[in-house]
């Protein structure tokens, strides 16, 4: 999916915040390690709105890294500090999720 320009910028901020605090993560395989515009390709929109407004699945370094994607979800949560127009960022499951602030729009 395609995302309305307005959020573009988001998720460019989303994927770059995650690609900082994946400094540490192997590239192997189709992963993208630090690579903005690789994990900018993996930004997923939750279906349920509860879980946020942005998504980023960690199954995709399970093997890699030899941890659960929860784990590494948790992990990537508690490292990215939210960019500019976020409220937090939050791991859910195997994902690490983003919720926007509403005031910005």
């Amino acid at each position: 999916m395609t995302p309305v320009p307005v959020l573009a910028r988001h998720v460019d901020a989303f994927a770059g915040a995650i690609a900082a605090a994946c400094g540490g993560v192997p590239r192997g395989g189709n992963e993208g390690g630090d690579d903005p515009a690789a994990l900018r390709a993996r930004v997923e929109f939750p279906e349920d709105p509860v879980r946020g407004d942005l998504a980023f699945p960690c199954f995709v370094f399970a093997k890699a890294l030899r941890r659960p994607p929860p784990a590494i979800a948790a992990g990537l949560a508690k490292r990215i500090s939210p960019p500019e127009g976020f409220l937090r960022v939050v791991a859910a499951g195997g994902y690490c999720n983003a919720f926007l602030d509403p005031v910005p729009f």
